[in-house]
């Protein structure tokens, strides 16, 4: 059995929609597939819906956003389904469109006065409806000045830019709660990206850690450190490509997470979903 539990749609800042991603999983032949948009559950009816006439088993997930001194930190959700998520968790996420909508409207503000751009907020808008995000800002500045994504995070919009503001104000502890006070089970989201990720792993309760991650699977010395602390602390192991778009240097494609048996039964018997033949 393989899966995928990882990526990203046009409901965040991924550049596919449900079925353009469904295309893309169907060619990886995964059995297993979660839809984790940052901070919403917004596309999953309808992607669990299409791929569960199609045979495959979802999992009902997103990504939430936290922070730990100064450092983004992303806690996957998955749940038993929709219908098991608390109204009060569905509130917050319905907060959190806001939040991501002013946080833009004020970099787009401070991009234009710092560095001189001309980004129309409203035509961003219009392109991406369901959720603004970072990366909707940067695509935007690639059209002004033809800078490539990386450089354009690196110079304006990046952590550490003046111009930056930071999406969550909660912290791993607290996003640990919220989710499982939501009726789901916390994964740390690629542990292989913090900079002190032993930290950030015993700042919450996780349950457990994504540590076959696609874009760092070939990273073999913390592969090993983060197996090694889930399996001893009997933590699930998920897995995922954090999918966003077909041509990324920074994620991969769907399906390379090598994320398969038996760790894929493990998780889905944990959680209680039952696998579609």
């Amino acid at each position: 059995m393989k899966a995928d539990l990882h990526m990203h749609s046009i409901y965040s800042d991924g550049k596919l929609n449900i079925d353009e991603l469904i295309d893309r999983i169907i060619d990886a032949k995964l059995d297993v597939v979660a839809l984790t948009d940052h901070d919403t559950i917004y596309g999953v009816e309808e992607y669990k819906e299409k791929l569960n006439q199609m045979g495959r088993t979802v999992v009902v997930g997103l990504e939430l956003s936290t922070k730990f001194y100064g450092e983004s930190i992303h806690i996957l959700g998955y749940f038993k389904s929709l219908d098991a998520i608390s109204p009060d968790f569905k509130e917050y996420l319905i907060h959190m469109k806001d939040v991501r909508y002013n946080r833009l409207k004020g970099m787009i503000e401070n991009v234009n006065r710092i560095y001189g751009f001309n980004i129309d907020f409203n035509k961003i808008v219009e392109k991406h409806p369901y959720m603004l995000e970072r990366p909707h800002l940067a695509d935007a500045i690639e059209n002004e000045t033809g800078e490539e994504r990386q450089e354009i995070f690196k110079k304006y919009i990046g952590n550490d830019s003046p111009a930056y503001i930071p999406v969550a104000k909660i912290t791993p502890l607290e996003g640990v709660n919220m989710i499982h006070k939501a009726g789901g089970v916390a994964i740390l989201a690629h542990p292989y990206c913090y900079k002190d990720p032993m930290s950030v792993i015993l700042s919450a309760p996780f349950d457990g850690l994504e540590v076959f991650y696609g874009p760092s699977k070939l990273d073999k010395k913390q592969f090993d450190v983060f197996y090694n602390y889930a399996k001893t602390h009997n933590m699930f192991m998920t897995g995922g490509s954090d999918y966003h778009q077909d041509i990324d240097k920074k994620h991969s494609q769907i399906g390379t997470a090598d994320y398969k048996s038996p760790y894929v039964e493990e998780f889905l018997n944990g959680i209680g979903v039952e696998v579609i033949e």
